[in-house]
């Protein structure tokens, strides 16, 4: 009876540690590009990707577009 005991409370105790294990946090890429405002005009724009997730930061249209630097 105490060996079956112990044996519960081992398991126990590994399931408890794995589920308290902090997620893993997705790899985050990010990269200037120049969107297209008109047909004449372009924006540039910082792009965050991490995991599914996307973020654009834009500033305003210009005819001379610069992407941002990585």
């Amino acid at each position: 009876m105490i060996r079956f005991k112990l044996l519960l409370l081992s398991a126990v105790l590994v399931l408890t540690a794995v589920a308290a294990r902090p997620a893993k946090s997705d790899a985050c890429f990010i990269y200037g590009v120049c969107e297209t405002c008109s047909t004449i005009t372009k924006k540039p724009c910082t792009v965050v990707v991490c995991g599914t997730h996307r973020t654009e930061n834009c500033g305003s249209c210009t005819t001379n577009c610069v992407p941002p630097p990585d």
